[in-house]
């Protein structure tokens, strides 16, 4: 059975990010079953991509790495939390901030899907290829006239 090794983050659909530093999958055998916890040299509130990123793979009886694997499919992986935010929006639309962990991991960079129309995401502020930007303390304009909405922090709209 294969098992991950490492992960390789997409800006969007072609383009990998190529100034992240390295990462790694560590697993192990426990009871027959393998567990991998995950580590990287990246700082966590560096960790964003799209979900087009790819997960290595490879089976325990061979060296070759496998890459074709689309991150969205890993059953298990970091889902945001500790999330708050700064206050709600008002009605006539504004900026607020959000804070929590794994915010943008599969989120791509610049937007955020909502329940009111996913075909117009809302636009996260800044600059996401700055190595000060911290992607678990975004700024997110909200339009006029919202109203009622979840959002949903990973494109597969699975993650309110």
């Amino acid at each position: 059975l294969p098992y991950s090794t490492r992960l390789i983050l997409y800006k969007n659909e072609k383009e990998p990010r190529t100034e992240m530093a390295p990462n790694y999958f560590n697993c192990s055998l426990v009871d027959g079953e393998r567990h991998c916890l995950f580590h990287s040299d990246e700082p966590f509130s560096r960790l964003w991509g799209s979900i087009d990123s790819k997960v290595c793979v490879r089976d325990k009886s061979n060296t070759v790495e496998d890459c074709t694997f689309d991150a969205s499919g890993l059953v298990y992986y970091p889902k945001v939390y500790n999330l708050k935010y700064s206050k709600k929006p008002k009605t006539s639309g504004e900026d607020i901030v959000i804070t929590g962990s794994y915010l943008r991991l599969f989120g791509g960079p610049n937007f955020l899907i909502n329940s009111i129309d996913v075909n117009k995401p809302f636009v996260v502020k800044g600059n996401f290829s700055d190595p000060s930007f911290d992607c678990n303390n975004i700024t997110v304009t909200f339009p006029p006239g919202s109203g009622k909405f979840r959002l949903y922090y990973d494109e597969t709209g699975d993650n309110p």
